[in-house]
């Protein structure tokens, strides 16, 4: 009986799976635009007449088998091939769908040309345009061969230290069996890799070559003549002579022309400490709150971004902060990364800094200004952040410390029944008694200093608290509950600022002043600071482990090694 039943259960279960996944397809079908988005790009903008490009149309639902209309297309370009991939989920119980068409097209002639819309059922994709340029330089004059390289350098004379954007395409008519290619290492250049290689048809000489483009950025170094060696290739193509299976091809190998470059110097009238050559330059300068609001012993943090096109990471300057005498500066470690847009190489220079103001008034927080060279209209240009004033508010629960409390010596009261000759004898007998009791009270200290000079000193920890502290405190809570990695890290230093006469400048530093447990926190938070991706951060764990407070003394140094430290700033303090 339990086993029918089991079978009828199971039944039911697997016609209800078949009903969902009917219901799911019905409901695709049903509306195939419904909600749709669609939208079309061609994988390069620029190419040269008998090249072949490919147009990427992608729309969120289930497309009929018709797809786009591209009878206008027609007109200006050859229609290769036609591919289509569709994707079917569910996501939270709600069922997607995706359809992407990739179109391989070569164009008829050369010039701007303007792509319509193109329907997709109720839909329709945004006009595009695509520039079709003439065959020039050593790919025009190139005679026929299964396999050639062409590189390409641009500009001829760019400045020092400023973008060259360096084109290397091999061409080989034959399939492609394996190969290497070198890549560009001029002398006192820096190189870097744009990309990944591109792929696309051509045709040269009335004949039809496949093409592998890879870009790169060069940086040269010194003014002057600059000569980028040629790129060899060596590997092998199939061999049409040869129409066996076990046939490995044929062996060829390549080399491009070199390119001799004019490496301008440095013009007399750029002005700055910094020589920064490039497309644009901008910078960028946020608070950790919007908008800021400043109190005395609350930490804020100032971050200022340089973000530079047309330059590499490593090129771009630390910016040196102003000093205040109405708070106290914590700089964080910078953070710098690349990117490419485009052609071009983007680089990234973010720095941090947490202000503790120490006192309320108003304030200016100066302007920001970093000199650049813009080598598109080949004038000095500046990036400017504006001078900001601010009010810094009182301290919230602002405390004194306590005032030690003096022995207050009982008066006789007036209504005692003694006369003046009770109270002559009162004031002789408590004065040789407070007498007794500091002569009793400076032997203890005496023989306390005593002991302390022979076993270890022991510590003492105060009692008082500064109101900095206490604010410091409620921020590293406050960014602990909110998960907030940046928030904590800056309210964690600034709570040891306020404790210790000398404050460690970052986390690592930090980490080594705590318990091994906590230490092992901190150190956490610094990596999910500085991960080269966004991590996840929780800090429930490291507010129960500082809740308690931070020591107030720092602990012991360690007996020094023999070796000197792999990285002397983490060891400072």
């Amino acid at each position: 009986m339990a086993y029918h039943y089991s079978l009828r259960c199971r039944d039911r279960l697997s016609t209800a799976i078949i009903r969902l996944w009917i219901l799911f397809i019905l409901t695709l079908a049903a509306s195939p635009s419904a909600f749709a988005t669609v939208q079309a790009s061609f994988d390069r903008t620029t190419v040269t007449l008998g090249e072949t490009v490919r147009l990427l149309i992608e729309i969120d639902a289930q497309a009929d088998d018709s797809g786009p209309n591209l009878q206008p297309l027609e007109q200006d370009f050859t229609i290769l091939g036609r591919q289509v991939n569709t994707q079917l989920q569910l996501i939270n119980g709600q069922p997607s769908a995706k359809t992407q068409w990739t179109i391989e097209l070569e164009p008829k002639r050369e010039g701007l040309l303007q792509i319509p819309s193109l329907v997709i059922g109720s839909e329709k994709t945004a006009p595009l345009s695509l520039l079709v340029q003439a065959p020039t330089g050593a790919a025009a004059k190139q005679p026929a061969s299964d396999l050639f390289i062409e590189v390409q350098a641009e500009p001829l004379n760019p400045y020092v230290q400023a973008q060259i954007n360096y084109t290397v395409r091999l061409f080989f008519a034959l399939p492609l069996l394996e190969g290497s290619l070198s890549a560009p290492s001029p002398p006192n250049t820096m190189v870097e890799r744009l990309g990944e290689d591109s792929t696309y048809d051509t045709q040269h000489n009335g004949q039809r070559y496949r093409v592998i483009e890879r870009r790169y950025a060069l940086f040269a170094q010194r003014s002057g003549a600059l000569t980028i060696p040629q790129l060899n290739f060596e590997g092998r193509i199939a061999d049409n002579n040869r129409r066996s299976l076990f046939s490995r091809g044929q062996r060829i190998k390549r080399s491009s022309d070199p390119i001799t470059l004019e490496v301008r110097p440095r013009p007399a009238t750029a002005t700055g400490p910094y020589w920064l050559p490039g497309t644009a330059v901008s910078l960028q300068g946020t608070w950790s709150q919007q908008p800021p609001q400043f109190r005395v012993g609350e930490p804020i943090t100032r971050t200022l971004q340089i973000v530079a096109q047309g330059l590499s990471k490593s090129q771009l300057p630390e910016l040196t902060w102003p000093t205040f005498d109405w708070a106290r500066l914590y700089p964080d470690q910078a953070v710098t990364e690349n990117s490419i847009d485009g052609q071009w190489l983007v680089g990234r220079r973010e720095q941090s800094i947490a202000l503790v103001p120490t006192r309320a008034g108003r304030f200016t927080f100066p302007e920001v200004k970093l000199d650049w060279w813009d080598t598109q209209q080949d004038k000095s240009r500046t990036a400017v952040i504006p001078a900001m004033d601010i009010e810094v508010l009182p301290a919230l629960n602002s405390e004194q410390p306590p005032v030690p409390v003096q022995p207050v010596l009982e008066q006789p009261s007036a209504q005692t029944e003694a006369g003046e000759g009770a109270t002559g004898v009162f004031w002789p007998s408590a004065a040789m008694s407070l007498l007794l009791a500091w002569i009793a009270t400076l032997f203890a200290w005496w023989r306390s200093n005593q002991n302390q000079r022979i076993s270890e000193p022991v510590e003492q920890t105060p009692t008082y608290i500064p109101p900095t502290a206490r604010a410091a405190k409620r921020a590293v809570k406050q960014a602990c509950t909110d998960n907030n990695p940046a928030a904590a890290a800056t309210a964690l230093l600034a709570w040891a600022s306020a404790l210790w006469p000398n404050p460690p400048r970052h986390l690592g530093a930090l980490a080594t002043q705590l318990e091994p447990q906590t230490g092992s926190l901190v150190h956490a938070l610094d990596r999910a600071l500085y991960a080269p991706t966004t991590m996840p951060w929780e800090g429930q764990s490291l507010w129960q482990a500082v809740q308690r407070g931070l020591p107030l003394q720092r602990p012991k140094p360690k007996a020094q090694s023999p070796l000197a430290p792999l990285y002397p700033e983490r060891n400072q303090s």
